[in-house]
């Protein structure tokens, strides 16, 4: 195949191995083994500048199950490692949107109490969800949490919360006078 990644100028050639199709937003993607890296990737199905089909056979692994790939993925990305826990915060119309409906498999919801303020009675209604992800990669999870805008805190870890921190700062600079 011919590919242009999103990240590279170019299209690059490499020999793929399909193991399987994915749908996801809205685009349709391919997972397989690339041989410019033997190791597994994901296409962009839209990304494919050209194909070729060759008289080359491969097996797919005995092991593989494309939907354990992506069990520790929030979005499409490779896991690439570990999960580690995510845990954030959302208030406002972000709480209750966070709330209906399962994001990730791992989720975990904590509804947090409203605090009384000195001149205020505590709401009926909780204010605050924690939400609680493992996530392999944070790539997808970064994009869809800074669209909550305000509303949204990623509470650990803190290498997170820091590398968000410095990209919404960065943003935020683009719209300095």
């Amino acid at each position: 195949v011919a590919y242009r990644a999103l990240w590279r100028k170019e299209a690059y050639e490499t020999g793929f191995d399909p193991y399987g199709l994915v749908f996801f937003d809205g685009d349709l993607f391919a997972l397989g083994r690339s041989h410019r890296a033997d190791d597994l990737r994901i296409l962009k199905i839209a990304r494919i500048a050209s194909a070729q089909l060759t008289t080359e056979h491969f097996q797919r692994p005995e092991d593989f199950r494309l939907a354990d790939h992506f069990r520790a993925s929030f979005g499409i990305v490779n896991t690439g490692g570990e999960p580690v826990e995510v845990v954030a915060k959302f208030t406002g119309s972000a709480a209750a949107l966070v709330s209906e409906r399962e994001w990730h498999e791992s989720q975990q919801l904590a509804w947090l109490d409203a605090e009384a303020t000195l001149f205020d009675e505590v709401p009926d209604e909780p204010e605050a969800v924690l939400a609680t992800f493992q996530l392999g990669n944070t790539v997808e999870f970064k994009k869809w949490i800074k669209g909550f805008g305000a509303e949204a805190e990623v509470v650990r870890p803190d290498w997170l919360r820091e590398e968000l921190r410095n990209e919404l700062l960065a943003a935020a600079r683009r719209y300095d006078a």
